[in-house]
């Protein structure tokens, strides 16, 4: 039988930090949540959203903490990495993710199916797991969700019981640039940033399960969830004036170099340089420890 997660106890680094971050997130803008009530009163359920932002995980794990649900999220490995971050991750019961493609190698195990692995017994735990299918910001030039990768897929061909709730915002990227680091301080204030979150009403696969696990199958899962999330930031996005002007486009963001391409690979290509250099610096650290 499937726990409760509502019912189970929250580790306490959440609870002494969710008071924290939900006043901080309250504090330098005005946060608007709308379709609460499609969060599943016990679990499991997968919560996937659109990633715009640093302060993304924040945002979306509010609504579920203040209804003393634990959100899993997978996160970056390398941030587990980090010495106080990383201890507090751990400890809030968050998920490494190793990617491939990037480099995730300030962990000790590097092996991308770890991760996977986490968010499945999460789930068969009866969780809450939030997860962004893009895997990393939006590269969308205009910033709408792009293609997600097929992970999102196994995850809800798996769990046929997880009730799966798309999760559109907009309007907390416009506080920290996700790529560049720079901080709007003009923006930090309630009356001046405004951020909208809204989530769907469950999604039903049930047509897909019973056919071939093909990779095309997995595209088009994972396709439902990006589109239909893009179909509420749409609606959230008529009423921002910053994007008045910026339309839909007719099909998601494909970054692959074979399809849209990808406009923000120098900053991937920058980041990961950053990652490899510390990476460096940890094993010749670990190399004097050994002698």
């Amino acid at each position: 039988m499937l726990m409760d997660q509502s019912r189970q106890p929250m580790p306490l680094a959440l609870r002494t930090l969710g008071p924290a971050l939900t006043f901080l997130m309250n504090s330098i803008q005005d946060v608007h949540i709308t379709g609460t009530s499609s969060i599943p009163r016990s679990g499991p359920a997968i919560i996937a959203a659109n990633h715009t932002g640093f302060l993304d995980p924040i945002l979306i794990g509010m609504p579920l903490f203040q209804r003393g649900i634990t959100p899993r999220f997978a996160a970056r490995a390398d941030l587990f990495s980090a010495p106080v971050l990383g201890r507090l991750l751990r400890n809030a019961g968050q998920i490494p993710v190793h990617r491939r493609g990037d480099i995730s190698q300030l962990s000790n195990n590097t092996n991308a199916a770890i991760g996977l692995e986490d968010m499945h017994k999460a789930l068969d735990d009866g969780g809450y797991l939030c997860i962004f299918p893009e895997g990393t910001f939006t590269h969308d030039p205009d910033g709408w969700a792009m293609r997600a990768k097929t992970g999102i897929a196994r995850l809800i061909l798996a769990h046929p019981d997880a009730q799966v709730i798309p999760v559109a915002h907009w309007g907390n990227e416009r506080l920290i640039d996700p790529w560049t680091k720079h901080i709007s301080w003009k923006m930090l204030g309630r009356h001046t940033a405004n951020v909208h979150v809204h989530f769907g009403e469950p999604l039903d696969f049930s047509a897909y399960r019973g056919r071939e696990v093909t990779k095309e199958l997995l595209q088009e899962i994972a396709d439902v969830v990006m589109n239909t999330i893009n179909d509420d930031l749409e609606v959230l996005r008529s009423a921002d004036r910053t994007s008045q002007g910026i339309a839909r486009r007719d099909h998601l963001w494909d970054r692959r170099e074979d399809a849209d391409g990808d406009p923000l690979a120098l900053f991937d290509k920058k980041y990961n340089k950053r990652l490899a250099q510390q990476v460096s610096a940890r094993k010749k650290v670990e190399r004097k420890a050994d002698v």
